[in-house]
Order: C-alpha cells, then structure tokens, then sequence
C-alpha cells in the first residue's frame, strides 16, 4: 500500500562558493584547492550539517542574514565541516587552535570601532591581524568571550545609543552610521539587545 505524507515539506538548498570550501580544505590539510572534491554521497544524516542548515533557516526568517559577519562564519563552518568529512582530503587531524595575543585583540578592537559603519566582514578582520578566517572565529570567542558576529551587533548597539541620547540625527541615519543594512535592521536588533525601540529609547533617555 502507497504511504502517503501530508504537511507541506520545505527544502532548503544551500550554495556554498567553491573558493570558501577549497579554502577550507587547503587550510586544514595543505590541499591542492585545484583537486579539493566534494565526495559524491546520498541519503546520510548528518547532525552537524543539519544544525548548521537550521540556523541558516533561522537567519532568513529572523533577518540576521542581512549581517554579513554572522553569514561569513556560517559559511566557514560548512566549508571546514565539508572539508574535514565529505571531501577527497579528509583525515583524521585537528588543526592547532590559535590565540589571538594582546596586541592583536587591542588592533580587532581599534579596527571595529573605526569601521562600525561599514560592511565589516570575517576576511577583512582576519587580514588586519594576519590570521586566517577558518581559524578567527574560534580564535575570537576564546579571546573576547563573543563571536565576532554577536561582538560587532553588541559594539553597534552601543553605538546607535550613543547616538540617539546625543544627537538629532534621524534613526534611519543613526541605522547607516552604525553599519545596520536598514532602519528596520537596527529597531529589530535594538530591541533584541535593549528591550525597547530607537524610538522609545531615545524618547526615554535624551533629556538625561
């Protein structure tokens, strides 16, 4: 007897640069990006993958694809977990974990705050303090306590508050010059981080 299925099935395809997962593979194992593959497989189940597909799926319905930052370190975790288990390179080794040393962690924040404005993304961060962007993420949670993603949204909260007890400027503008894509990005995130909207905050803090 045919099963049937009812509901309506989602299918999410995901398309990952060749150069971030080739990039991945020649970090991790030395590997020629030339002959870096992807193993042919079908119908496995791989949690790791599913989880990293899930938040993807999150970040649409949420907005958070809208940080380039927080899609940069996504795409990098597929591209290592691909690498280190679906492709023509895989081996059973870890790479090193790096740190990041003071005068580095002194020159990411420098760099942060002079460029909140501006499209902030995980290879831009990487070259300022000589690192690579497989291994930053990791290297900068252990270092700051944050991702870079969650660092960068919390030092661009602070900054449209700053903004909105001290100045006149229009919220859409506070937006733009606090690196949010949008108006409506800066309000979502704004009242994720600080309960209430520009707006009201402002409404609520300026004549202080």
């Amino acid at each position: 007897m045919p099963s049937r299925s009812s509901g309506r099935p989602e299918i999410l395809q995901v398309y990952l640069r060749r150069s971030v997962f080739t990039g991945a593979a020649s970090e991790l194992f030395g590997a020629d990006p030339a002959t870096a593959e992807l193993l042919p497989r079908f119908a496995i189940s791989d949690p790791l993958l599913e989880q990293l597909a899930l938040a993807i799926v999150s970040a649409l319905r949420s907005g958070d694809c809208e940080d380039g930052l927080y899609v940069d370190t996504l795409s990098q975790m597929i591209a290592v977990h691909l690498a280190r288990v679906h492709s023509t390179c895989s081996k059973a080794v870890h790479a090193p974990a790096q740190v990041i040393s003071g005068w580095k962690m002194r020159r990411l924040r420098e760099f942060i705050e002079q460029n909140l404005d501006k499209d902030l993304s995980l290879e831009a961060l990487a070259a300022e303090v000589f690192m690579s962007p497989l291994y930053l993420p990791r290297a900068f949670k252990a270092a700051f306590g944050q991702s870079p993603h969650q660092y960068v949204l919390s030092r661009r909260v602070e900054r449209a508050k700053e903004l909105l007890r001290n100045s006149e400027l229009p919220v859409v503008h506070i937006s733009l010059a606090t690196g949010f894509s949008s108006q409506s990005h800066l309000s979502n995130w704004f009242m994720r981080s600080v309960g209430v909207s520009p707006v009201t905050y402002r409404r609520q803090n300026q004549s202080r």
